[in-house]
Protein backbone atom coordinates (compact mmCIF):
# COMPACT_ATOMS: atom_id res chain seq x y z
CA UNK A 1 0.00 0.00 0.00
CA UNK A 2 2.65 2.33 0.60
CA UNK A 3 4.69 1.46 -2.73
CA UNK A 4 0.85 2.98 -3.84
CA UNK A 5 0.77 5.92 -2.05
CA UNK A 6 4.14 6.55 -2.98
CA UNK A 7 3.42 6.18 -6.80
CA UNK A 8 0.88 8.25 -6.66
CA UNK A 9 2.81 11.28 -4.81
CA UNK A 10 5.32 11.10 -7.28
CA UNK A 11 3.21 11.79 -10.05
CA UNK A 12 1.32 14.23 -8.66
CA UNK A 13 4.59 16.25 -8.01
CA UNK A 14 4.90 16.09 -11.43
CA UNK A 15 1.62 17.22 -12.13
CA UNK A 16 -0.12 14.73 -13.30
CA UNK A 17 -3.27 13.18 -11.88
CA UNK A 18 -3.74 10.24 -10.27
CA UNK A 19 -7.86 10.19 -10.14
CA UNK A 20 -8.26 10.70 -13.84
CA UNK A 21 -6.53 9.49 -17.21
CA UNK A 22 -4.18 12.37 -17.46
CA UNK A 23 -4.06 15.13 -20.07
CA UNK A 24 -0.42 15.08 -20.98
CA UNK A 25 2.41 17.08 -23.18
CA UNK A 26 4.35 15.66 -25.10
CA UNK A 27 7.86 15.60 -22.63
CA UNK A 28 5.00 14.30 -19.99
CA UNK A 29 4.30 10.89 -21.72
CA UNK A 30 7.86 10.58 -22.44
CA UNK A 31 8.54 10.68 -19.19
CA UNK A 32 6.18 8.39 -18.23
CA UNK A 33 7.07 5.64 -20.67
CA UNK A 34 10.40 6.09 -19.33
CA UNK A 35 9.69 4.81 -16.04
CA UNK A 36 7.12 2.36 -17.49
CA UNK A 37 9.49 0.77 -19.31
CA UNK A 38 12.03 0.97 -16.44
CA UNK A 39 9.31 -0.60 -13.95
CA UNK A 40 8.75 -3.45 -16.62
CA UNK A 41 12.41 -4.47 -17.48
CA UNK A 42 12.52 -4.45 -13.10
CA UNK A 43 10.20 -7.06 -12.90
CA UNK A 44 12.08 -10.23 -14.36
CA UNK A 45 9.57 -13.61 -14.37
CA UNK A 46 11.18 -16.96 -15.20
CA UNK A 47 8.83 -19.33 -17.28
CA UNK A 48 6.59 -21.33 -15.21
CA UNK A 49 5.79 -18.99 -12.77
CA UNK A 50 8.53 -18.11 -10.08
CA UNK A 51 9.68 -14.84 -9.90
CA UNK A 52 13.34 -13.43 -9.27
CA UNK A 53 14.70 -10.90 -7.43
CA UNK A 54 16.07 -7.44 -9.31
CA UNK A 55 19.41 -6.04 -9.49
CA UNK A 56 21.20 -9.50 -9.73
CA UNK A 57 20.28 -10.45 -6.01
CA UNK A 58 20.25 -14.92 -5.76
CA UNK A 59 17.70 -16.02 -3.51
CA UNK A 60 18.68 -18.12 -1.19
CA UNK A 61 16.76 -19.86 2.02
CA UNK A 62 19.83 -19.68 4.03
CA UNK A 63 19.02 -17.92 7.43
CA UNK A 64 21.14 -16.19 9.74
CA UNK A 65 18.60 -17.70 12.94
CA UNK A 66 16.62 -20.59 13.90
CA UNK A 67 13.70 -18.55 15.17
CA UNK A 68 14.05 -16.81 11.49
CA UNK A 69 14.10 -20.04 9.64
CA UNK A 70 10.91 -21.39 11.10
CA UNK A 71 9.43 -17.81 11.25
CA UNK A 72 8.76 -17.45 14.64
CA UNK A 73 10.38 -15.27 16.81
CA UNK A 74 11.42 -15.72 20.58
CA UNK A 75 8.80 -13.64 21.75
CA UNK A 76 5.97 -15.45 20.48
CA UNK A 77 4.93 -14.07 17.75
CA UNK A 78 5.27 -14.95 14.21
CA UNK A 79 9.08 -13.27 13.26
CA UNK A 80 8.96 -11.19 9.88
CA UNK A 81 12.89 -10.18 10.32
CA UNK A 82 14.82 -10.46 7.31
CA UNK A 83 15.46 -9.23 3.44
CA UNK A 84 12.56 -10.07 1.15
CA UNK A 85 11.50 -10.15 -2.50
CA UNK A 86 8.54 -9.48 -4.18
CA UNK A 87 7.68 -12.79 -6.16
CA UNK A 88 5.68 -10.60 -9.04
CA UNK A 89 4.44 -14.13 -10.70
CA UNK A 90 3.21 -15.66 -7.46
CA UNK A 91 1.29 -13.21 -6.25
CA UNK A 92 -2.39 -11.75 -7.12
CA UNK A 93 -3.06 -8.70 -9.71
CA UNK A 94 -3.78 -5.69 -7.66
CA UNK A 95 -5.60 -4.28 -10.76
CA UNK A 96 -9.03 -4.27 -8.68
CA UNK A 97 -8.07 -2.95 -5.84
CA UNK A 98 -6.25 -0.72 -7.58
CA UNK A 99 -9.08 0.60 -9.52
CA UNK A 100 -11.12 1.03 -6.66
CA UNK A 101 -8.19 3.44 -5.43
CA UNK A 102 -8.84 5.47 -8.01
CA UNK A 103 -5.77 5.10 -9.91
CA UNK A 104 -5.90 5.48 -13.61
CA UNK A 105 -4.61 2.57 -16.42
CA UNK A 106 -0.99 3.95 -16.36
CA UNK A 107 -0.52 4.42 -12.72
CA UNK A 108 -2.07 0.41 -12.66
CA UNK A 109 0.58 -0.84 -15.07
CA UNK A 110 3.47 0.97 -13.18
CA UNK A 111 2.31 -0.72 -9.62
CA UNK A 112 1.60 -3.90 -10.79
CA UNK A 113 4.94 -4.70 -12.74
CA UNK A 114 7.19 -2.62 -10.17
CA UNK A 115 9.69 -4.87 -7.95
CA UNK A 116 9.92 -4.41 -4.39
CA UNK A 117 12.60 -5.79 -1.88
CA UNK A 118 11.47 -5.10 1.71
CA UNK A 119 13.93 -5.25 5.09
CA UNK A 120 12.16 -5.84 7.91
CA UNK A 121 13.52 -5.66 11.82
CA UNK A 122 11.54 -6.64 14.61
CA UNK A 123 11.32 -6.37 18.35
CA UNK A 124 8.71 -6.83 20.87
CA UNK A 125 6.72 -3.52 20.54
CA UNK A 126 7.03 -2.96 16.59
CA UNK A 127 8.09 -3.88 13.28
CA UNK A 128 10.20 -1.66 10.79
CA UNK A 129 10.01 -2.01 7.15
CA UNK A 130 12.19 -0.74 4.96
CA UNK A 131 10.36 -0.90 1.53
CA UNK A 132 13.17 -0.28 -1.45
CA UNK A 133 11.24 0.29 -5.31
CA UNK A 134 13.18 1.55 -8.84
CA UNK A 135 10.86 5.01 -7.91
CA UNK A 136 11.43 5.27 -4.09
CA UNK A 137 12.64 3.76 -0.32
CA UNK A 138 10.39 4.17 1.96
CA UNK A 139 11.12 3.25 5.89
CA UNK A 140 7.85 2.37 8.07
CA UNK A 141 7.47 2.12 11.83
CA UNK A 142 4.44 -0.67 12.73
CA UNK A 143 3.94 0.24 16.64
CA UNK A 144 2.06 -3.14 18.29
CA UNK A 145 -0.99 -2.60 20.73
CA UNK A 146 -3.19 -0.28 18.10
CA UNK A 147 -0.98 2.29 18.95
CA UNK A 148 -1.20 5.09 16.00
CA UNK A 149 1.53 5.72 13.42
CA UNK A 150 1.66 7.67 10.80
CA UNK A 151 2.34 6.21 6.91
CA UNK A 152 2.29 7.83 3.22
CA UNK A 153 -1.27 9.10 2.40
CA UNK A 154 -2.86 8.57 -0.75
CA UNK A 155 -2.84 12.08 -1.35
CA UNK A 156 0.12 13.25 -0.18
CA UNK A 157 1.26 13.64 3.61
CA UNK A 158 0.57 11.02 5.87
CA UNK A 159 -2.61 9.22 7.61
CA UNK A 160 -3.21 7.74 10.73
CA UNK A 161 -2.52 3.76 10.86
CA UNK A 162 -2.96 0.83 13.49
CA UNK A 163 -1.22 -2.62 13.57
CA UNK A 164 -2.50 -5.42 15.69
CA UNK A 165 -1.83 -8.98 15.88
CA UNK A 166 -4.86 -11.17 14.82
CA UNK A 167 -3.17 -13.68 16.54
CA UNK A 168 0.14 -15.40 16.87
CA UNK A 169 0.53 -15.71 13.20
CA UNK A 170 -1.06 -12.67 11.88
CA UNK A 171 -0.70 -9.20 11.97
CA UNK A 172 -2.95 -6.66 10.53
CA UNK A 173 -2.11 -2.74 9.93
CA UNK A 174 -5.83 -0.54 9.34
CA UNK A 175 -4.68 2.27 7.75
CA UNK A 176 -6.96 5.78 6.98
CA UNK A 177 -7.28 5.73 3.42
CA UNK A 178 -7.70 10.07 3.64
CA UNK A 179 -6.33 12.58 6.16
CA UNK A 180 -8.61 13.20 9.13
CA UNK A 181 -8.69 16.56 11.11
CA UNK A 182 -8.11 16.35 14.32
CA UNK A 183 -11.19 18.39 14.78
CA UNK A 184 -12.65 15.62 13.83
CA UNK A 185 -12.43 13.70 16.79
CA UNK A 186 -10.72 9.99 17.22
CA UNK A 187 -9.88 7.81 14.08
CA UNK A 188 -12.16 5.77 12.40
CA UNK A 189 -10.44 2.41 11.58
CA UNK A 190 -13.42 0.69 10.74
CA UNK A 191 -14.77 3.02 8.02
CA UNK A 192 -13.04 3.74 5.23
CA UNK A 193 -9.91 2.09 5.40
CA UNK A 194 -6.46 0.07 3.92
CA UNK A 195 -5.93 -3.21 5.10
CA UNK A 196 -2.85 -5.81 4.97
CA UNK A 197 -2.75 -8.78 7.14
CA UNK A 198 1.05 -10.20 7.22
CA UNK A 199 1.81 -13.84 7.76
CA UNK A 200 5.03 -15.91 7.71
CA UNK A 201 4.68 -18.80 5.47
CA UNK A 202 6.21 -21.80 4.07
CA UNK A 203 8.40 -22.70 7.21
CA UNK A 204 9.27 -19.16 7.32
CA UNK A 205 10.73 -18.91 3.81
CA UNK A 206 7.58 -16.98 2.47
CA UNK A 207 5.92 -13.71 3.63
CA UNK A 208 2.08 -13.01 2.56
CA UNK A 209 0.50 -9.84 2.57
CA UNK A 210 -3.06 -9.64 2.06
CA UNK A 211 -4.60 -6.50 1.37
CA UNK A 212 -7.95 -5.40 1.07
CA UNK A 213 -10.45 -1.78 0.62
CA UNK A 214 -12.94 -1.31 3.57
CA UNK A 215 -15.64 1.33 2.47
CA UNK A 216 -18.41 2.40 4.81
CA UNK A 217 -17.67 -0.20 6.96
CA UNK A 218 -18.10 -3.10 4.63
CA UNK A 219 -15.02 -5.11 2.74
CA UNK A 220 -15.46 -5.01 -0.99
CA UNK A 221 -15.14 -8.13 -2.22
CA UNK A 222 -13.09 -7.18 -5.80
CA UNK A 223 -10.50 -5.03 -4.27
CA UNK A 224 -8.61 -8.02 -2.64
CA UNK A 225 -4.96 -9.34 -3.54
CA UNK A 226 -2.62 -11.65 -2.09
CA UNK A 227 1.14 -9.90 -2.30
CA UNK A 228 3.80 -12.84 -1.92
CA UNK A 229 7.47 -12.04 -0.90
CA UNK A 230 10.43 -14.83 -0.87
CA UNK A 231 12.99 -14.82 1.95
CA UNK A 232 16.48 -13.40 0.50
CA UNK A 233 18.01 -13.82 4.17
Amino acid sequence: FMLIFRCIFCFRRLGLPADRHPSLTITGMKLVLTILLFALGAAVVLPHGRGVPHLGHKTTHKTTAVAASTGHATIGHADFRGEWSMDLAASDSLGPLLRELGLNFILRAIVERLQVEQSVEQDESAVWITVRTALSNEKLELRFNSTITHLPGLTGGRTDAITTWLDDERLETRQLLKPQARSDGAPDFTSDVFITVRSVQDEGQSLWEDVSVVRGGASLPVAKARRILRRVS
